[in-house]
């Protein structure tokens, strides 16, 4: 299976995404990756298009020997999101699947666009719905996940929330099969472009370095209203507010990094 991933995100470190297609190499898929960074994702500019017809073209080009379209958004990307997928579902016969924080919180919403939705932590879910695609069984049931079937909305019950998060490879920087919207044009993902995205992220725009951004922890102890980590406490009951990675899991990761990424400082 081929398996294309998109991100419209400004900061291109997309950790979740990059994860995910770690995850499904890991297993023995092909994945690529597309990155459309968004400045106008905050809407701050009305009523003009997130994204070029050129640029529209060559996603689709990229997206035409996929066999599932992934895209990750938030609320403020979500006008992007629809333009995309609506050329891509013009031009290809390819499902697409929207995950995220707007798709967990309005999946019924998302629906409208996407031939599928993710709900939550995306990993698990993602992988056994391209091995069930793979071997062209059912996979209407697959947790997580709601479906539009016509006039039907199948809607799946949550799987409960991994507690070992060492399973999970290191975020994909292979710099691979990653293409990026640079200076107006649709472009190979080099490490000279990436350090141009990295100098620009937040830390290291505070700290005047090239910061590296992780996670080495998943949930929120808190509840505050405009957070999506009060909604996913709900959904699952009050249940995995914390979850860890280990200490060697996370050193191993960042020994990585310094090793493959000698501009981070």
């Amino acid at each position: 299976m081929k398996i294309t991933l998109i991100s419209l995100y400004p900061d291109i470190t997309s950790f979740g995404l990059r994860v995910i297609s770690s995850y499904l190499k890991k297993h023995g898929h092909e994945t690529q990756m597309i990155f459309l960074p968004d400045p106008y994702g905050d809407d701050i500019v009305y009523g003009k298009p997130r994204y070029e017809n050129h640029i529209l073209e060559e996603v689709t080009s990229l997206c035409r020997q996929s066999d599932l379209i992934g895209i990750t958004l938030m609320t403020n990307f979500f006008k992007g999101a629809v333009q995309v997928t609506a050329k891509l579902k013009k031009e290809l016969s390819v499902p697409v699947i929207w995950g995220g924080v707007h798709p967990t919180i309005k999946p019924l919403e998302c629906l409208e666009h996407a031939d599928m939705v993710c709900i939550g932590e995306g990993e698990d879910a993602l992988l056994e719905l391209v091995t069930k695609m793979a071997r062209s069984d059912d996979y209407l049931q697959t947790k997580n996940l709601w479906f539009k079937t016509g006039n039907q909305v199948i809607q799946n019950p949550l799987s409960p929330l991994p507690r070992d998060l060492d399973v999970y490879p290191f975020p994909d920087y292979s710099m691979h099969d990653h293409h990026i919207m640079f200076n107006d044009c649709l472009v190979p993902l080099t490490d000279e472009i990436f350090e141009v995205f990295l100098k620009e992220g937040t830390v290291s725009r505070y700290l005047g370095k090239t910061g590296y951004q992780t996670m080495t922890s998943r949930g929120c102890p808190y509840s505050c209203a405009y957070c999506i980590n009060h909604t996913i406490k709900e959904m699952y009951g009050g249940k995995g507010k914390l979850r860890w990675r280990s200490i060697k899991n996370v050193i191993e990761e960042l020994s990585c990094v310094k090793k493959e990424m000698p501009y981070v400082n």
